[in-house]
């Protein structure tokens, strides 16, 4: 027979299971929202609230942070795959993050419902990089330099991760997605460091809903000529 104990932990790791499934469904449903470049999405399936970054789900909650996109969209996608009785993190919070709130009409019902999700902070970085340029024979190598940043930056290269939601900021992939896009250059060292501050190459880590933003004003790029 079954104990209590082995029960709890049968329920809760059926909870978990459903909570991931339900997740990756709002993920999926959020990131084919056009224009959206990436989203983090947590269910607090228990009993009490928690702590993400300073800013608290309630119980039975989702936490869904999204970058780029049309708010009404993306609250209709959020919509779509979560789950009857599920809430969502307060409108109003002291950690000072911005909660979009949009009104979704259930087209089975005709029941006006909200919807919430949270826009990640940018947290805007300097970028040194050092490139010698070997064999590449174009006009403005250091505007290529830039202009590979920005791809990657945007998740537009496929041969490297780009920037993630609650992700890391790593000089190692950094470097490795301007050699994918500029394979006659050779990419001696890359440093980076909050925007103002000192760089280095040690690898910058994020909160969760908190997201490293590239800009080309903040791109310097050093060239050798081998």
């Amino acid at each position: 027979q079954e104990s209590d104990g082995d029960f709890r932990n049968r329920i809760k790791i059926s909870l978990n299971t459903n909570a991931i499934a339900v997740l990756s469904a709002i993920k999926a449903s959020v990131e084919q929202v056009s224009g959206v470049i990436g989203s983090y999405c947590y269910d607090n399936y228990d009993s009490s609230a928690v702590i993400i970054d300073s800013l608290s789900v309630p119980a039975h909650s989702l936490l869904v942070v999204v970058d780029g996109g049309d708010d009404q969209e993306i609250a209709n996608a959020i919509y779509a795959k979560k789950t009857a009785g599920t809430g969502y993190v307060a409108k109003e919070n002291e950690a000072g993050y911005t909660v979009v709130e949009k009104d979704v009409i259930d087209e089975a019902y005709g029941t006006t419902y909200k919807v919430r999700f949270v826009r990640p902070i940018l947290t805007d970085v300097d970028i040194v990089v050092n490139v010698a340029r070997k064999s590449y024979s174009g006009d403005n190598l250091e505007q290529a330099v830039k202009n590979a940043l920005i791809t990657f930056a945007n998740g537009g290269n496929p041969e490297v991760d780009g920037i993630v939601i609650g992700g890391s900021l790593s000089p190692f992939e950094i470097g490795a997605a301007i050699s994918s896009e500029l394979p006659d250059v050779f990419v001696t060292s890359v440093s980076v460091g909050a925007h103002g501050q000192s760089v280095s190459p040690a690898t910058m880590t994020f909160g969760s809903i908190h997201k490293a933003n590239i800009l080309e004003q903040n791109i310097t790029v050093n060239i050798t000529e081998n």
